[in-house]
């Protein structure tokens, strides 16, 4: 499946960011990366910046590195951090989508880690930014969709940004994923690349797991 023609705004940074970006080329989109806002004035400014696209892909993400701490280690600064500050970006970045998409309809993906559903022993906030960011989405879906807009969720492993678990903080299969090898670039790419292509057209505020089978869950 190609997109030519297509336009995606990818809002993020890190490795992955860079990695889907890449693999939506691949497919033919023009996908270039925004940093993610600190407020609804900068997602609105670095919008504005571009032609109006036919999507925007959110990925989560924190500022820095994330941490392996346990809960009742965490404070109110790595709360901030971690679960506010990644919540508000995409929070920012969903607002910016809909003012740019000016009625013509759109497709929006949030690429989260699968953590939201599991929960995670060492990542308590970015685990609560996930989910809280799996809600904006349920909830974006519901508020635009007679507007032509499809909101969806991408659900990858948590390693996937750049993150190892600490052996009692992995997500809890232990027989791992059911399908063998490791998520490649065309993957990630492939799955968001179906959800904003006419392919999806009766997909909205579902979350699809990228993760080769491991949580089994939706």
């Amino acid at each position: 499946m190609r997109l030519d023609g297509t336009t995606a705004l990818v809002v993020g940074s890190g490795p992955l960011t860079e990695k889907l970006a890449a693999g939506l080329a691949d497919l033919g989109v023009a996908a270039p990366v925004l940093a993610p806002p600190a407020s609804r004035a900068d997602a609105a400014a670095a919008f504005a910046a571009h032609d109006a696209p036919d999507a925007v892909v959110v990925v989560a993400g924190v500022d820095g590195t994330l941490e392996d701490r346990a809960l009742a280690e965490t404070d109110d600064a790595a709360w901030d951090r971690e679960a506010e500050a990644p919540i508000r970006s995409a929070f920012h970045s969903v607002q910016a989508a809909y003012e740019r998409f000016g009625g013509r309809g759109g497709a929006i993906v949030a690429a989260v880690p699968a953590i939201a559903l599991t929960g995670a022993a060492g990542l308590v906030p970015f685990a609560s930014a996930a989910e809280g960011i799996r809600l904006i989405v349920k909830s974006a879906a519901r508020a635009w969709g007679a507007e032509g807009i499809r909101v969806n969720c991408v659900l990858l492993p948590i390693e996937e940004w750049g993150f190892t678990p600490a052996p009692g903080h992995a997500v809890p299969n232990r027989y791992g994923p059911s399908l063998p090898g490791a998520n490649s670039s065309a993957d990630v790419a492939g799955a968001v690349a179906m959800l904003i292509s006419p392919l999806a057209a009766g997909v909205n505020g579902t979350t699809v797991g990228v993760d080769r089978g491991t949580v089994l869950a939706p």
